[in-house]
């Protein structure tokens, strides 16, 4: 019985194929600073026993997406701007899972 899931970038929404260099991608825990609540990224290579309990990226040029939103985020923070980031703990992602071609797909939090 074979089991796809679609995987997609959380940036650009596009589906993860066979042949591409994706990444991994996790909030860290947030710290209380003199702002408010203040977290970081990490970012780690493709790993088959990690995507499940990592965000999605499908290469270099999200990452750079996503850390730059992210320090412009950090810096209306330093500012006295804003309070809430944009990497505060999101709702678990669905990843679509189907058995063999003729089940139907179920969705199911990773």
């Amino acid at each position: 019985m074979a089991v796809m899931e679609k995987i997609t970038c959380d940036v650009c929404g596009i589906q993860k194929g066979e042949a591409n260099h994706w990444m991994l991608w996790r909030p860290e825990v947030p710290l209380a600073g003199p702002q408010g609540e203040v977290g970081g990224i990490h970012f780690a290579p493709w790993h088959k026993d990690l995507y499940h309990v990592y965000n999605h990226l499908c290469g270099e040029a999200c990452a750079s997406r996503l850390l730059a939103k992210s320090v412009d985020e950090w810096r209306e923070m330093a500012d006295g701007l804003k309070v809430v980031s944009y990497l505060s703990p999101r709702p678990a992602k669905s990843i679509t899972t189907v058995h063999s071609v003729t089940d139907t797909p179920q969705s199911i939090a990773s």
